[in-house]
């Protein structure tokens, strides 16, 4: 996702909420200001009448005020942090803290990219009462391609929000 003029003149989180809305199931926000999305990112989740869940490498999947969510498996691991968001049947936005770097050139995880894309399609198809969206957060824009090569955002990327 990425916005125009016109969604940055109404602000960075009603352009988010505009993709929430239209079911997005990924949004990948470029900003060097984590704290000041996230916070963000609160607002919009009530608005949306979404629990929100934020993941780390470091801390694994935590609420909003960093208390981890599930003890069981070792969700640090992104597939099984993946895995754990397609398993819950609730409204949710999802934070990705640090996926990108799994996205990086010059060798993405490919198991992370296929996870991503198979949860992608997944979120499409759910029902409105059991609607989630991922939002990777990151400094810098990395996508894979098509090849299972990472790009830095050559050319004119899909979206991009900035605050």
């Amino acid at each position: 996702m990425t916005t125009s003029g016109s969604d940055t003149a109404q602000g960075p989180a009603q352009a988010v909420l505009t993709y929430l809305r239209a079911r997005y199931p990924i949004l990948y926000l470029v900003s060097h200001e984590q704290t000041r999305v996230e916070r963000a990112l609160m607002g919009v989740a009530q608005a949306m009448a979404m629990d929100l869940v934020f993941w780390s490498i470091t801390t694994g999947l935590t609420d909003p005020t960093g208390a981890p969510l599930e003890a069981s498996p070792d969700y640090r691991d992104p597939v099984a942090a993946l895995r754990w968001v397609l398993g819950k049947p609730k409204r949710m936005l999802v934070v990705l803290r640090d996926l990108h770097a799994f996205l990086a050139p010059p060798a993405p995880d490919r198991l992370v990219v296929r996870s991503l894309g198979d949860l992608s399609r997944e979120l499409r198809v759910t029902r409105t009462d059991e609607a989630r969206s991922l939002v990777l957060l990151a400094p810098a824009l990395q996508l894979p391609d098509q090849r299972g090569r990472a790009h830095g955002g050559a050319g004119r990327p899909p979206a991009e929000v900035r605050p």
